[in-house]
């Protein structure tokens, strides 16, 4: 038995919970919607109450014949896809929600009967049961990635009228914690890239370019030979390949910053020359047009990211290091470089972050071993200049000083009468030469 009281104007207050319930009419039926919350104030519930009403007042009532979630999120899908707007992997990936998460959780449910306790649920339901593999929970961040996908959805129905209010609307979310950075250090960088020498890796430059720059998986993977520059020693970011459902697609990078221009030092520049040669001479031996990408095999063909990574892994397991993602070698270049001093907005425009507050968030870490360095390298600097000046000290201590005869009596090339004490009076300050001397030395002096 449950206990619910009606206050006044539509505010209701159920077990213990602030809450409205409204009306309005759509196609000549009368629509009720109702929302409650058990952290609202009465408060909370005429602010939210009198939104709703503001909203259906806009005409963003719902006007449209009742739907599935189903269906809204199949049309919605169709729509997102043909405004042309997102890239072919993001369309993709907001699919693979809707079909795989959302759809087999709330598709049933009628899309006026979403309220924002029904999200709630639906999201714990995720983090406890989600995954379709074996029925456990889903990762925090994967549950708020899926909550940014069906927000985006719901927030297309509001302003196409389909729904009066978007009830993902201040809905808390899994808390997240960005997890500590798996990264190598600059020996196992070295100890990774010696073992693939050794074996003649035939990616050596590929792994060494990621480990250098921080290129992404899908950069290195759309990187184009037209776009390295063997002269200037950079390379040019401007495309990228990633898989979008079950084919590959040829883009453009994640964002406008991540368009860049980055320079390689020398010896990657070697390596990649030598790759080059190699593709080259195996084009020639398939009598095939030497190939565009990079990260191609032997025959040409453009290697499967996930193929990468595997290899990747492989190669770091062999030689006896820690397991880590190929997107880990992104990290590992950005920590590196930050350790090394490289200042935070080189490391961030070598990254292709928008900002430095971005590279600052994820590689905060990172600044402890930069600050060592730098005191380090200030000390260095210091000590130096204190050892430099003690050596010309000791240099002019050291040298040897005429004598006051030599230089103030000259009796063998003049026979004028010996005047030393005129001299040492002009040239001599006893005050100064000798020490000891009282202050008012010099006084009396003047007074005789």
């Amino acid at each position: 038995m449950t206990k619910q009281r009606r206050e006044a104007d539509g505010v209701t207050y159920r077990n213990g919970s602030y809450g409205y319930r409204i009306s309005y009419r759509a196609n000549g039926k009368r629509v009720f919607l109702t929302d409650q919350n058990h952290l609202w104030t009465r408060g909370d519930a005429v602010r939210e109450r009198n939104k709703a009403r503001s909203l259906i007042d806009a005409g963003k009532g719902s006007r449209a014949e009742p739907i599935t979630v189903a269906a809204y999120l199949g049309s919605w899908l169709t729509a997102y896809e043909r405004a042309g707007r997102r890239k072919a992997s993001t369309v993709e990936s907001a699919r693979n929600v809707v079909e795989r998460y959302l759809i087999p959780h709330i598709g049933h449910l009628m899309l006026k009967d979403l309220h924002r306790t029904t999200v709630e649920a639906l999201y714990g339901d995720l983090l406890a049961t989600g995954r379709t593999s074996d029925g456990g929970g889903l990762a925090p961040k994967t549950v708020r990635n899926i909550a940014g996908i069906f927000h985006k959805a719901l927030s297309d129905g509001v302003k196409r009228g389909a729904i009066a209010i978007n009830p993902a609307d201040n809905v808390d979310l899994p808390r997240w914690d960005r997890p500590d950075l798996t990264v190598w250090d600059g020996d196992q960088v070295g100890q990774f890239l010696a073992y693939c020498s050794s074996i003649d890796e035939p990616h050596l430059a590929v792994w060494r370019l990621i480990l250098a720059t921080g290129m992404r998986r899908g950069e290195a993977c759309g990187l184009r030979w037209s776009d390295v520059d063997f002269v200037a020693g950079t390379i040019t970011i401007s495309q990228t390949r990633v898989k979008a459902g079950t084919k590959f697609a040829i883009t453009t990078p994640k964002t406008k910053a991540s368009r860049r221009i980055v320079s390689i030092d020398a010896g990657t520049v070697t390596e990649l020359a030598r790759l080059l040669n190699a593709l080259d001479a195996a084009a020639e031996a398939y009598s095939a047009a030497p190939f565009a990408l990079v990260v191609t095999d032997l025959c040409g063909t453009p290697v499967h990211p996930l193929t990468l990574t595997r290899r990747f892994q492989r190669l770091a397991r062999a030689a006896g290091l820690p397991v880590i993602r190929l997107h880990d070698a992104r990290h590992t270049a950005a920590t590196n470089q930050l350790g090394d001093g490289v200042p935070i907005a080189v490391v961030a425009a070598r990254l292709g972050h928008t900002n430095a507050a971005t590279t600052l968030s994820i590689y905060a870490h990172a600044l402890p071993m930069a600050d060592r360095n730098a005191a380090y390298t200030v000390g260095t600097a210091l000590d130096d200049a204190i050892n430099a000046y003690q050596k010309r000290t000791a240099r002019t201590k050291s040298a040897p000083k005429l004598a006051d005869d030599a230089a103030h009596d000259d009796t063998s090339a003049t026979t004028k009468p010996n005047n030393h004490k005129q001299n040492d009076s002009i040239t001599t300050d006893p005050f100064e030469a000798t020490p000891g001397i009282e202050p008012g030395y010099r006084a009396l002096q003047a007074l005789a």
